[in-house]
């Protein structure tokens, strides 16, 4: 919510949805949207405002 001088590190752990279940057969599609905003799918952004993505690791177990 305030300006950042520094890089601000976090992690955002994927969480299962509540009556589905994984089908071995099935094709699946995965989207990651990086916004400076902070509700991304509204595009709520600061004018002006600068989103810089460093490192992104996506781990499948």
């Amino acid at each position: 919510g305030t300006a950042k001088a520094d890089y601000t590190e976090f992690n955002i752990p994927f969480t299962f949805v509540e009556g589905k279940t994984y089908e071995a057969g099935a094709k699946y599609k995965m989207a990651i949207v990086c916004s400076s905003s902070k509700e991304g799918d509204k595009f709520k952004g600061a004018v002006g405002s600068t989103l810089i993505v460093d490192e992104l690791e996506v781990i499948g177990e």
